[in-house]
C-alpha cells in the first residue's frame, strides 16, 4: 500500500463521492479542499512529505494541533466542523478500500456549532423579491428563468443545488417534483399551479434546446446556470430596493417553511409536513422554525396591532 501515492487515493476518493455517493459540485469541492488544506499542515507540522503510512499513524495530538492551527488562522467554527467531517470521511474511505485503519480518528471531537437560526423574510419581502426577480434583465425570457427559479424556492422550498438540478424529466409531471437532496434522500414536493405556470412559460421562452434529461436552467450561453447567477440577482436586487442582507437563495427557502409554519391549514401537523418537504433527515433541524415562528408572530403583532406601542 505505501507505493500507492496519496494524490492517487485523492483521485480515487474524489470518483467515488461523484458516482458512488452522488455529492454535489459544491460539497465535493469543499471536501477535497479541506483534505488538501490538512494534508498541507501535516507536511509543515511534521517537517516532511505525508505518506499513506504516516497516515495511519497519526495521533490524536496531531489532529488537536490541526485544530488549534485553524483555530489560529480563524477559520470560521462551521468551516473547521465541515473540514473534521471532510478529513473523517477520507480516513473512513482509506479503512473501507485500502485496509489503513487510523484508530484516532474517530476519537476527534467535532467542534461545537452555536445554534443558528435560519432568517426568514417578511411576506412583503418576499413578494417584492419574487416580483423584482421579473424585471431585472433586458432579455424577457432571463426574466422568466429568474421568476421561475426564485419561485421553486419560495413556493417549494427547494434548495439552489436541487433547483438547478432539475432536468426536463423531472418537470414533465403536473403536480409534484420528484427530488434528491442531500445524503441522496429523495422526497416528493407538490408543485403548486403558480410555479407550473412559471415553469411551462420558461420553458417556452428559453432559446435552448433542452433534452429529456438535460437540466432546464440555462445561463446566457446555453450552459448550465451557475448559482452565482442568481446569488447575484438578488444581491443586486437587495441593493437596488434597499431590501435586508437576509434575502439569500437559502432565505427564500427558509421563508417557505416559516410562512407555511404561521399559515398552515386547521388539523395540520407542520413540523411533520414542513420537514417532508424541505428533506430534513431529522425533526429536530425542523423543530427550529418553532422559534423562528414566536419571533415572526410578535414581529408582525408590533407592526399591526393597534395598541402593540403602548
Amino acid at each position: 500500500m505505501s507505493a500507492l501515492h496519496i494524490p492517487e487515493i485523492l483521485d480515487e476518493w474524489s470518483e467515488y463521492l461523484t458516482h458512488e455517493r452522488r455529492y454535489s459540485r459544491h460539497t465535493l469541492d469543499n471536501y477535497l479542499r479541506d483534505v488538501r488544506q490538512f494534508l498541507a499542515f501535516l507536511q509543515q507540522h511534521r517537517g516532511q512529505e505525508t505518506s499513506v503510512d504516516a497516515l495511519v499513524k497519526l495521533e490524536l495530538p496531531v489532529f488537536r494541533a490541526w485544530l488549534v492551527y485553524r483555530n489560529k488562522e480563524t477559520y470560521h467554527f462551521r468551516a473547521t466542523a465541515r473540514a473534521v467531517s471532510s478529513v473523517r470521511n477520507f480516513f473512513r474511505y482509506l479503512a473501507k478500500f485500502h485496509d489503513q485503519v487510523n484508530p484516532h480518528i474517530q476519537k476527534l471531537k467535532t467542534p461545537s456549532i452555536p445554534e443558528a437560526l435560519p432568517r426568514a423574510l417578511s411576506i412583503n419581502e418576499s413578494k417584492k423579491t419574487l416580483d423584482e426577480a421579473m424585471t431585472m434583465d433586458d432579455e424577457p425570457w432571463v426574466n422568466a428563468r429568474n421568476h421561475c427559479l426564485a419561485l421553486l424556492l419560495y413556493g417549494c422550498g427547494l434548495r439552489i443545488s436541487e433547483a438547478l438540478s432539475l432536468t426536463k424529466r423531472t418537470v414533465s409531471k403536473t403536480h409534484t417534483l420528484h427530488i434528491v437532496g442531500k445524503g441522496n434522500k429523495e422526497r416528493q414536493v407538490p408543485l403548486l399551479p403558480i410555479v407550473r405556470l412559471a415553469l411551462d412559460d420558461y420553458l417556452a421562452q428559453c432559446p435552448f434546446p433542452i433534452s429529456i434529461d438535460d437540466v432546464i436552467f440555462k445561463g446566457v450561453r446555453g450552459k448550465p446556470l451557475r448559482p452565482e447567477i442568481f446569488q447575484k440577482l438578488l444581491r443586486d436586487i437587495r441593493k437596488l430596493y434597499q431590501l435586508p442582507n437576509t434575502v439569500t437563495p437559502h432565505a427564500l427557502r427558509h421563508s417557505f417553511a416559516t410562512h407555511l409554519l404561521v399559515n398552515h391549514p386547521p388539523g395540520m401537523d407542520p413540523l411533520r409536513f414542513i420537514q417532508q418537504l424541505l428533506g430534513h433527515a431529522s425533526l429536530a433541524t425542523t423543530q427550529r422554525y418553532t422559534k423562528i415562528d414566536s419571533d415572526y408572530l410578535l414581529a408582525a403583532y408590533q407592526k399591526t396591532h393597534p395598541r402593540a406601542g403602548g
